[in-house]
């Protein structure tokens, strides 16, 4: 019972630290703060997708960074893959599965998954992923 209740913290704490984040909120990138001499910023190459206000989707930050260069009014929109990418090929109709992984749509609707935002997406590619999380648990925050 122990055991349980100390993995129980250690999860819990360990969740609480991870940079991850489950809110959408547009803001300017995190760009490194010396460039090459031939231009640019030097990119470590790591997938850690993000989407651009141009609604790109950028390996990371960094690589964003980058286009923001040309691009002086580039800001990160999410901290995931753009939406056009994450439903690349859905359709209104799709099957999706039954599993309980919460998205927050653009429109301030819940989805009980991604698969069935997607769904929705196809109808409406205006929409994007808001939170990685149901839209009550962001408006209680």
């Amino acid at each position: 019972m122990q055991i349980t209740g100390l993995l129980t913290v250690v999860l819990v704490a360990l969740f609480s630290l991870s940079d991850v984040n489950y809110v959408a909120a547009e803001r300017e990138p995190e760009c490194p703060t010396k460039q090459l001499e031939s231009g640019g910023y030097p990119c470590i190459r790591i997938s850690e997708p993000v989407c651009g206000t141009d609604d790109t989707t950028y390996s990371n930050e960094c690589e964003l960074c980058n286009a923001k260069l040309k691009k002086q009014d580039l800001k990160v929109k999410t901290d995931w893959q753009c939406a056009k990418d994450e439903c690349e090929g859905a359709t209104p109709d799709q099957g999706c599965p039954m599993n309980l992984a919460p998205v927050c749509g653009s429109d301030n609707f819940s989805y009980s998954n991604a698969c069935m935002f997607c769904s929705k997406w196809a109808m409406n590619p205006e929409l994007y992923i808001m939170a990685r999380v149901a839209c009550e648990e962001i408006t209680q925050a």
